[in-house]
């Protein structure tokens, strides 16, 4: 599955990112709504569209470096940018199931806002 955060703020990007994680983790209270469509215990990779920056105002991606340092460096997890489409991170499905394991383990906490705010941020990248 996949979701489209290109249009989102970067900050918004990596909440959807973390509470695409969380819900495929089973974590209470990110089940619901907007959320309730990701899949529990993934069995495919994960999709992040991050777009390639191109219209970005800085002339440089801003979304893919912030998605691949939450993945890779703060939840030690091996993602990547996709190698048909630049504009992609994919986390693979071994690295979900990792994640939603529970023995997977990092140094970050991962910190997301109230249910209904999430769930409004990941109904706008589903929507995409």
């Amino acid at each position: 599955w996949r979701l489209d955060l290109h249009m989102l703020q970067v900050e918004a990007a990596c909440l959807v990112v973390q509470a695409a994680l969380l819900d495929a983790a089973g974590s209470p209270g990110c089940g619901h709504g907007a959320l309730a469509g990701l899949p529990a215990g993934a069995s495919s990779d994960m999709l992040f569209v991050t777009g390639r920056g191109l219209h970005s105002e800085a002339g440089s991606p801003l979304l893919r470096p912030a998605v691949l340092e939450l993945l890779c460096e703060e939840l030690r997890l091996r993602a990547g940018v996709d190698e048909a489409n630049p504009g992609v991170v994919r986390l693979p499905a071994d690295q979900v199931r990792l994640f939603t394991s529970g023995e997977h383990r990092s140094d970050c906490t991962l910190h997301v806002g109230s249910t209904a705010a999430l769930e409004s941020i990941v109904g706008m990248a589903k929507k995409k």
